[in-house]
């Protein structure tokens, strides 16, 4: 009788413990694919759509990526950083396309994540900003783009978050089946942070990922 509970238990652990290693291995090389895709959409003053709201949801899909990019890893990574510190004004606030708050708080967070010191002023005023007008930091400025609409990449970012097993895996394979055959995810619903399939793709890619790390 023991034996039997323990198999069951057993069968039953990919359903709240890790992904299947096979759906891993797919979400991987979904990622890649969609960063090497993304990164030839580049433009040479750094920027991606000359928009820092669309520039810094690529650059966090690349830091946050498994291959962690850094500024060390070519230039696509610093063009697009200095595209971005250039876009802020001195005390760190980035004039948003709708929102002010949103792309500063978009900004601040790859800037942050760069660890890059020659970005400590921008950074500290970009606080600054983010916390006065909110009345407190954000720790994941995609939810500052309000509620995700429903069928968006950001609300499979979103659902990821707290799913098991199970569900991430029927998460990852939609995302997986919506990604096109050069790489990118098509713009298919109006929410707000996903204006066209760069900005999209961006989000879709940072949903796999969260899935295959949490």
């Amino acid at each position: 009788m023991r034996t039997a509970i323990l198999v069951a238990v057993l069968s039953l652990a990919g359903t709240w413990g890790e992904l299947d290693p096979a759906v891993k291995d797919r979400i991987k090389s979904s990622v890649d694919v969609g960063l090497k895709y993304i990164r030839f959409q580049q433009k040479k003053n750094g920027s991606w759509n000359d928009s820092p709201r669309t520039t810094a949801l690529v650059v966090r899909a690349l830091m946050e990526s498994h291959r962690r990019y850094t500024e060390e890893d070519g230039p696509f990574v610093r063009k697009a950083l200095e595209y971005l510190a250039a876009s802020a004004q001195p005390d760190g606030v980035v004039q948003g396309e709708d929102s002010t708050l949103l792309d500063t708080a978009l900004v601040l967070h790859v800037l942050s994540l760069s660890g890059n010191p020659a970005y400590r002023g921008l950074i500290d005023g970009a606080k600054r900003y983010v916390y006065e007008t909110k009345g407190a930091l954000v720790n994941d400025p995609l939810f500052l783009a309000g509620a995700p609409l429903e069928g968006s990449y950001r609300a499979y970012y979103s659902m990821a978050r707290d799913a098991d097993g199970a569900e991430k895996e029927r998460l990852a394979r939609e995302l997986l089946a919506a990604q096109q055959f050069e790489g990118y995810w098509k713009a298919t619903s109006k929410d707000r942070l996903e204006s066209d399939d760069i900005a999209a793709s961006a989000v879709a890619l940072l949903a796999l990922e969260r899935i295959y790390e949490d």
